[in-house]
């Protein structure tokens, strides 16, 4: 028997009581473990998921999109919970479950943000870009108040028959001789609950056959096998300064915005990003009126920033008030805001480990790699990788080839979002430094291209076919499936196992760390013209939106006409594309009774068809 030692200590129990035995132990019980460990219990295996902390409890990562609520829907078909439906749309979520809290998504919006300078009219509208990710409020993305999504699936796991173990702190762990049956004895000594179910100190002896690590970054496995880490090769190191705050106003609030066009929807409800010299400010708006906001700073700011900036030292509100006094707009959003006064901050956000999976073991995508809130990946590449795992285990434990083709996936998935995430990073660097144009959002708003082109085209063959069917049905858009049942949990992350949009995620990174040598160097490089036809060349196959078709355009909304227009890059005629645009907006809950109550209108005076009319704690 060998054995991991570290973390907690844990005192030896007076007699070594026999081990409880499980053929999965989860360890971490945020949404993605406690997705796994209740999909796992219905398939027949006996699961615990294991906490060290307890619900509810605040943490961050809390903005969806529309992949993560594609796979949230195929989970809750899989799961066969309606419930879990519900959350998959902004309309179903305050109809079905109204007591947790979220917030309206309808997009994503960019702002550009210059020291001692306030957003203004016309300069406003050179510095913005918006996005949509949906056609209405009904069926848009939400952010997730992750304190009560969590504990909310905790409790469906639990009552699914997961042996659920909170305020757990694993002590040894010891991989078991196949003499022994194989597999992993964990030792552990659970904290008294508060409500006196559990003895104080009790230690717990488990025994399981297989470990999924769900314990994020700095996880679990990381430490316990000694997995070593490696840099990210595009995403830079940065630094989070974060928490929720009460107060806070709207953008368009307190400065000009406008441009003198129609947005395509309320900018306030979207994943806001403002763009600043240090890095970028994210504010995520519950519709209760609270917000999520952080700063991650880059550079010689990383770290809590410089001295040159006004923001060194200090706690982290003094430092976090600081950055905003230095951008006129940011600072008159928050001139009335309180923090709830729990802080998130850290350094290096950024990481990547060498392997994820061996021999009994696999690690979900957050305990793998994470590169940057930025695009929102998140949440989406934990849902895709629980519906790998439960197909995993769907016939018993998987044989080693499986976890190879599930570690090699996540390989691919962390190559590509590095990518798309570094060249982010490298087009607000040309605009702040005003390399290439003004200096507004112009190399960002051709740089986002790429990832929203990627994302609206998978969400697009996600939605109109199914994935056994578009394998044989001529579109020229997919690879082969990754699975003989053609699942699309098993298609990479934004095209990431697609040729042509790897490479183009790869091809546009490059040229953006030419065009940077080449203005510092005062060479030529041809600006946002030549950047402009190598994105058209790049995306034409893939863009079903209209995305690469006019570039410079900074207010997009969702447009069905072009999604018909390019029906040849789905291989299909114009009329069947159009026959299948209902299919875009997600039926009912699968199955009799429950399919209409889904489908049901929402009760008179609830704001389903508008925007929430948030109001301030």
């Amino acid at each position: 028997m060998s054995r991991a030692r570290g973390g907690a200590a844990v005192g030896p129990a007076p007699e070594r009581s026999p081990a409880r035995r499980y053929d999965v132990a989860v360890i971490g019980s945020g949404f993605a473990g406690s997705l796994v460990a209740w999909g796992l219990q219905r398939q027949g295996l006996r699961t615990v998921l294991l906490e060290r902390g307890a619900h509810p409890r605040t943490v961050l990562g809390e903005s969806t999109t529309p992949l993560a609520n594609l796979a949230l829907e195929r989970l809750a078909v899989r799961l066969d919970s309606e419930a879990l439906w519900n959350l998959a749309a902004w309309g179903r979520w305050r109809r079905h479950a109204p007591e947790l809290r979220c917030g309206l998504k309808r997009g994503f919006s960019f702002y550009r943000h210059r020291p001692g300078e306030p957003l203004r009219g016309a300069a406003a509208g050179g510095s913005r870009l918006l996005v949509a990710a949906s056609p209405d409020d009904e069926v848009a993305d939400t952010q997730w108040d992750r304190a009560a999504v969590d504990a909310f699936l905790v409790d469906q796991a639990a009552a699914a028959g997961v042996c659920y173990l909170d305020r757990t702190e694993i002590g040894e762990l010891e991989v078991e001789h196949a003499s022994q049956g194989g597999g992993w004895c964990l030792e552990a000594r659970r904290r008294l609950d508060g409500d006196g179910r559990s003895r104080r100190g009790e230690t717990l002896r488990l025994r399981a056959g297989f470990l999924v690590d769900a314990s994020g970054g700095g996880g679990f496995l990381e430490r316990r096998l000694r997995i070593a880490r490696e840099a990210p090769s595009a995403t830079p190191r940065t630094h989070l300064l974060a928490s929720h705050f009460g107060g806070v106003e709207p953008l368009a609030a307190v400065a000009e915005t406008a441009d003198g066009s129609t947005p395509p929807f309320d900018e306030t409800w979207s994943a806001v990003h403002q763009l600043i010299d240090e890095g970028w400010m994210y504010q995520l708006r519950f519709d209760d009126g609270w917000t999520s906001a952080g700063f991650v700073l880059t550079g010689a700011d990383r770290i809590a920033g410089t001295a040159s900036s006004g923001v060194a030292g200090g706690s982290a509100g003094e430092r976090f008030a600081a950055l905003l006094r230095r951008y006129p707009s940011l600072a008159a959003q928050f001139s009335d805001a309180a923090s709830s006064g729990q802080w998130f901050e850290g350094a290096d956000l950024a990481f990547r480990l060498r392997r994820a999976h061996g021999a009994g073991f696999l690690l979900l995508p957050q305990a793998f790699a994470f590169f940057d809130p930025l695009y929102s990946t998140g949440i989406a590449w934990s849902l895709l990788a629980v519906e790998r795992v439960l197909d995993l285990f769907a016939e018993g434990p998987p044989p080693a080839a499986a976890l190879e083709r599930y570690g090699a996936l996540l390989e691919r998935e962390a190559d590509h979002v590095d990518r798309l995430i570094g060249s982010a990073y490298r087009a607000m660097a040309i605009d702040r430094d005003r390399l290439v144009g003004p200096g507004g959002v112009e190399t960002l708003a051709l740089t986002s291209r790429v990832y929203f082109v990627a994302a609206s085209f998978q969400e697009t063959v996600q939605r109109l076919f199914a994935a056994d069917d578009l394998a044989s049905s001529g579109v020229a858009a997919a690879p082969p499936p990754a699975r003989a049942d053609g699942s699309w949990a098993w298609r990479g992350l934004l095209g990431a196992d697609d040729a042509l949009l790897a490479e183009a995620a790869r091809r546009w990174y490059e040229l953006l760390g030419e065009v940077v040598q080449a203005a510092r160097g005062q060479a030529g490089h041809g600006g946002h013209p030549r950047l402009r036809q190598v994105l058209g060349e790049m995306l034409a196959a893939r863009d079903v939106a209209g995305l690469s078709t006019d570039p410079e355009a900074r207010s997009v909304g969702v447009d069905l006409e072009a999604l018909v227009g390019a029906s040849d890059r789905l291989g299909c005629d114009p009329a069947t594309v159009r026959s299948l645009l209902p299919r875009l907006r997600s039926a009912g809950f699968p199955g009799g009774a429950r399919a209409a109550a889904a489908a049901a209108p929402a009760a008179p005076g609830e704001p389903v068809s508008g925007s929430p009319s948030g109001t301030r704690p």
